[in-house]
């Protein structure tokens, strides 16, 4: 029932996939939504990483997307580049696929409560990590930490943080340290660092990543390039898969 009153809540937004038929199957109940374009992990996987103009254009979709759930009590959970699905086929439109794994939040209800960690181990935030089996922390600002490690991973196509053993990865999220590339704009850099800020009170709302100077910039930059660094024939930044 958590989906589909996620969906009815939020059925005006053009940056939300909504079911196209609902059917039940004893109790369980399914939704069906239109077949998309292929989503957003495929595509900076098949392109390695994008230009800050086009990542621009996509990105902005995203946080609406986010803007739009987050302003109707809608916490996503699970925020992860393969979430988001192109709903044409010039792949220049995004929306969110569905919601399934979100919470929701009841009028004046506190944000700062028991959530479930379904987020893939590189998009985790630090607090959702520190909360333990007991789940509390902000759901808000844990999906916009997700959001951070998105906008990096599309301009440098690479995750922030990663590593092959999965404590270590969670230990060097809860850190907060990553290496900031010189390769992308100052003002990219300055949108990345205020999402993926260890204090999650200090992080930008999704409305005011929105309003960030980064959006207005119109000059071309550079060509992004990947360093990636090879020891012993090993590729030591790990592709997404």
């Amino acid at each position: 029932m958590g989906q589909l009153e996620a969906h009815v809540r939020i059925a005006k937004s053009i940056h939300i996939a909504f079911p196209v038929d609902v059917f039940l199957d004893a109790d369980i109940r399914y939704l069906v939504f239109e077949k998309g374009y292929g989503n957003m992990h495929t595509h900076i996987k098949d392109l390695k990483f994008l230009s800050e103009e086009a990542a621009k254009a996509l990105f902005f979709q995203m946080v609406q997307a986010v803007e739009d759930c987050h302003s109707a009590g809608i916490i996503l959970n699970d925020m992860k580049l393969r979430r988001f699905i192109f709903s044409n086929s010039q792949k220049t439109n995004l929306c969110i696929e569905n919601l399934d794994g979100c919470s929701l939040l009841q009028p004046g209800e506190s944000d700062d409560k028991g959530y479930a960690k379904k987020s893939n181990p590189f998009y985790i935030s630090p607090e959702a990590i520190r909360s333990g089996k007991s789940g509390h922390y902000k759901g808000k600002p844990s999906d916009v930490w997700s959001l951070g490690i998105i906008l990096y991973t599309m301009l440098c196509g690479k995750y922030p943080f990663h590593d092959s053993n999965p404590v270590t990865l969670l230990s060097k999220i809860i850190t907060g340290k990553y290496a900031a590339s010189s390769e992308i704009s100052y003002a990219a850099r300055c949108l990345i660092s205020k999402m993926l800020t260890k204090d999650p009170n200090e992080r930008l709302t999704a409305r005011e990543i929105l309003h960030h100077t980064w959006f207005d910039q119109q000059e071309d930059f550079k060509t992004i390039k990947l360093k990636i660094k090879v020891e012993d024939g090993i590729q030591l930044v790990p592709n997404l898969s």
